[in-house]
């Protein structure tokens, strides 16, 4: 096998005039000579062309049509060093270097010496594009039964990854995506097929499997490379009315919104041209694929909305290249579709210069109270609204809303004011999307609309006006304030819950139309009434029951909120009049759940009470000298109607001393004026001489009020 000549004194060519694409040359090579020789060791070395050999190796190349492989330029490579020539390609030149002993550990600074020592110019590879990386790729493969790796000259500086002569990486193609280098400690090569890979290390022994199977390539770039762009990246980059900066850092797309929105920012947005460009001059400038704040839950990946809640008014790629509900923009300039979950090498974020103007809400002790890590409650009218930043697909929504409140559900929304309402409330706290489930369904035989709590319709605002198609739940878009028809299973949604404000407060738990109470202190009594009185001071009743729901409420509740007792005293009573059980509050029988039910049972004040462990009902003796706890019921509207004999007797009395006292003063008064016109002294005529003053009436009327209350 021959090279023959030096092209132009500096450069070995092939006899057949290819190109040298490949070379094993021998590290102590003799003096330089014209022709090469392949040595037993597997190694080249030049020789004198006029030298004997003991033989040569011929090829014959076939009736194959292998194309020529041209040299893509005529750029002109130094001297070889240590006998090795350098390779051309494109405007720099490169030296391979193996040797029978392979490349041992050696500190990085040494490696980019070794490259110094060859020629001043000379820097440890970088390489810039696509086309260089195969290039090197190609001149690897040659060696692959040898080394597996390419040096790759990447050193770490001010918390960045350079090349070794100090310039930006332009272009990289890491395996694993963006790689968690903290310090200068790691080794960094290019493997057989054409992937990055890198090896951080203590101590050197740790990368010698690397170092020992690794080909160093060192690099001469002829003509001074310049960056196409500014690479470097400041922290916060301004433009128009936002600050931008860069997550570099391996995320998924919702840990991403998470992290921009913990600085007060959102995830990118675009809507011109511009805006289009500065974002990928941005990605261009990190070298990785970021995540920007565009994704679709409508479960069929066709509607995309912008997480910070502005409109999705211009479209960034022609086609859609991939399946996915979240966008990557990487630095090739393609906007690419991936899945939501799945991890991206960062993200922009971008805060906006202007602050939003926010609405001024109401916040009422009569809502509910808040739950840990749940927001707070607005009022809003007659009725008090919370939302959660997480998304819910409808079933979930169901279940987010009754477990912050008995008595919450998805919200109804009764008017236009009421859809306004929700709307704005949900673009000043928006959150991924502008889809809100709302309360509507269509589940009954004749396939009409019906809110979940029963409440009626009278109020819609379709953004298709066509009765037809669509699914069977529904959907508020609070960007344009409309309601779209979807499928139940099918996509996610923010949610927005809504309960009355009728309850006296929070203590108060609501179901249906009535709120309860349930009063955990411990009193000694000595019959029903006693019990109901705990209740009247409350303007409530001892709890009626009327059907199965509202027993299984009170029994839920009752194990998990209240923490009540084993048994329960309810409002009823046997009324041995009409031999029959009543409520106290007077409302109708019409329901039980008795456990017992024995004919000729002497009734006479027997009362029923709650077993909390089965839900069923017992008999059990009115007359109670103590209760753990008392159960009490009102009506919605709240009111304090159910008043107990002492109040209204009180009451009486009160307005009946009112009365009193206006008369006898008038009568003082009179007996005042006609004895100081006669001129006589009568018992009224000085305060000090009055047994029964002003004064002392008033007394003695508290007194009375005082000893009737306590009767």
């Amino acid at each position: 096998m021959y090279f023959c000549c030096l092209q132009d004194e500096l450069n070995f060519g092939w006899s057949d005039g290819k190109h040298v694409q490949f070379s094993r040359w021998t590290k102590n090579n003799g003096q330089l000579e014209d022709c090469v020789i392949l040595d037993t060791d597997g190694f080249w070395k030049t020789s004198d062309c006029d030298h004997m050999q003991p033989g040569a190796i011929c090829y014959y190349p076939g009736n194959d049509t292998e194309k020529e492989v041209k040299a893509l330029d005529n750029v002109q490579c130094p001297s070889p060093v240590l006998f090795t020539p350098w390779i051309p390609f494109q405007n720099s030149c490169y030296n391979f270097i193996i040797a029978k002993t392979e490349y041992m550990t050696t500190p990085p600074d040494e490696v980019h010496s070794k490259c110094q020592k060859m020629n001043p110019k000379s820097h440890v590879l970088s390489i810039r594009d696509e086309k260089e990386n195969n290039f090197v790729l190609e001149q690897l493969l040659h060696f692959s039964s040898m080394a597996s790796w390419v040096t790759l000259g990447i050193t770490y500086e001010n918390n960045s990854l350079l090349w070794s002569d100090k310039t930006m990486l332009s272009y990289t193609n890491w395996r694993g995506g963006r790689p968690d280098i903290k310090n200068d400690k790691f080794f960094a090569g290019l493997s057989t097929d054409g992937f990055w890979d890198f090896q951080t290390f203590s101590v050197l022994e740790e990368i010698l499997h690397y170092t020992q199977n690794s080909i160093l390539a060192c690099k001469i770039e002829m003509v001074d490379y310049k960056e196409e762009y500014n690479a470097t990246l400041p922290q916060f980059i301004p433009y128009e009315d936002g600050i931008y900066n860069v997550i570099q850092k391996k995320v998924t797309w919702y840990e991403a919104l998470n992290m921009c929105s913990q600085s007060g920012g959102y995830l990118t947005s675009v809507h011109d041209q511009n805006g289009q460009l500065f974002l990928e001059d941005l990605v261009k400038r990190d070298g990785f694929p970021l995540w920007i704040g565009l994704s679709s839950h409508d479960g069929s990946e066709s509607s995309f909305e912008w997480s910070d809640g502005s409109t999705f008014d211009y479209i960034p790629w022609k086609d859609k290249q991939s399946a996915g509900n979240c966008v990557v923009l990487d630095p090739k300039g393609i906007w690419r579709h991936e899945k939501c979950k799945s991890v991206s090498d960062g993200a922009i974020c971008y805060k906006p210069t202007k602050s939003k103007e926010v609405s001024s809400h109401t916040y009422s002790s009569r809502c509910p109270a808040v739950k840990e890590n749940a927001s707070h409650w607005i009022q809003y009218k007659e009725h008090c609204y919370t939302s959660d930043q997480a998304l819910h697909n409808f079933s979930e929504a169901k279940q987010f809303c009754s477990k912050l409140d008995h008595s919450a559900t998805i919200v109804t929304i009764e008017d236009e004011d009421e859809n306004k309402f929700v709307s704005r409330l949900m673009r000043e706290n928006n959150n991924i999307t502008m889809r809100v489930w709302l309360g509507l369904s269509r589940y009954s035989s004749d396939q009409s609309w019906n809110w979940l709590d029963g409440s009626k319709v009278t109020f819609v605002k379709w953004a298709n006006k066509s009765k037809s198609g669509g699914g069977k739940c529904s959907i508020l878009l609070a960007s344009n304030e409309t309601w779209i028809k979807v499928e139940c299973s099918q996509g996610y949604g923010r949610v927005v819950c809504k309960v009355p404000l009728d309850c006296p407060s929070s203590a108060w738990v609501q179901f249906q139309d009535s709120c309860y109470i349930f009063l955990k202190e411990a009193i000694k009594v000595e019959s029903i009434e006693d019990v109901r009185n705990q209740c009247t001071d409350h303007g409530a009743d001892m709890v009626s029951i009327h059907n199965e729901e509202e027993n299984a409420f009170i029994l839920d509740t009752l194990k998990k909120q209240w923490k009540g007792p084993d048994d329960i005293l309810l409002g009823m009573f046997f009324d041995t009049d009409d031999a029959s059980f009543k409520w106290l509050d007077k409302s109708n029988v019409t329901f039980d759940k008795w456990t017992d039910q024995e004919d000729g049972e002497d009734l006479v004040d027997t009362c029923a009470f709650l077993h909390t462990k089965t839900g069923e009902w017992k008999k059990g003796n009115c007359e109670i000298s103590s209760m753990e706890g008392t159960l009490c019921k009102a009506a919605i509207p709240y009111e304090k109607k159910y008043l107990s004999d002492n109040h209204i007797l009180i009451s009486a009395l009160v307005i009946a001393s009112t009365v009193i006292l206006t008369v006898l003063g008038a009568i003082v008064w009179f007996l005042y004026k006609r004895n100081s016109d006669s001129g006589f002294t009568t018992v009224f005529s000085t305060a000090p001489q009055s047994p029964y003053n002003d004064d002392c009436v008033l007394v003695v009327a508290e007194e009375n009020e005082y000893a009737v209350q306590f009767d």
